[in-house]
């Protein structure tokens, strides 16, 4: 009697612990599976995010690029106030704000070039269009002998690439800006000269 009591009690503790291994083996699945999803979701969140914070540093980086955040990239970007002479896809034109002489006008590019020495062969075309349009405004104001000059750093104002486009009749004393805007000095260089130097693999600016 006793052996077929103990078999039986013992029969009874093996179904309790299987179905209490049951249980677990529920509780640990269903466990397992709201961590993992969890885990997906936390990831594919995070992903999410890193994504648009790189597209939000592209992004930001393409504008500095683009225009910079001198007042030259904020006149551009209609962020700062300006008398706007001439505006086309490449280029702004406006007055310059301490004119040296009696026509002073800025021939600015859009796209972010810090200085005379950043360009390339590749600028040449921009810089035969900046040309143009600074005789076109010069023209425009009756102007007939012209100065178009770029200032070479460190004298350059703003670090951001501009050409000045002035009259010869100089404000002020006519020794002293006709020196800064000279053609080829250690200050200023002229369009034309920095456009034969880009040509010549041998010329530096």
């Amino acid at each position: 009697v006793h052996g077929g009591f103990d078999s039986i009690w013992f029969m009874h503790l093996c179904f309790r612990g299987a179905f209490l291994l049951c249980l677990l083996s529920i509780a640990c699945h269903q466990f397992i599976g709201s961590v993992s999803e969890n885990i997906i979701h936390f990831t594919k969140t995070t992903l999410e995010i890193a994504h648009q914070v790189s597209e939000s540093r592209m992004s930001v980086t393409h504008t500095q690029r683009m225009t910079s955040n001198t007042i030259f990239g904020k006149i551009i970007r209609k962020e700062a106030p300006a008398d706007f002479l001439y505006e086309d896809d490449l280029v702004i034109a406006i007055h310059d704000i301490r004119p040296a002489a009696s026509v002073h006008v800025l021939v600015i590019p859009k796209q972010f070039i810090p200085d005379v020495t950043q360009l390339t062969k590749d600028d040449i075309p921009l810089l035969e269009h900046i040309k143009k349009v600074a005789e076109q405004v010069l023209d425009q104001r009756g102007v007939k002998h012209k100065h178009l000059v770029f200032h070479r750093p460190p004298f350059r104002s703003v670090k951001h690439l501009h050409l000045h486009a002035l009259s010869d009749q100089f404000n002020g004393w006519p020794g002293l800006w006709g020196l800064k805007y000279r053609d080829d000095t250690r200050w200023s260089i002229s369009i034309d000269l920095v456009m034969s130097a880009l040509r010549s693999a041998e010329s530096k600016l």
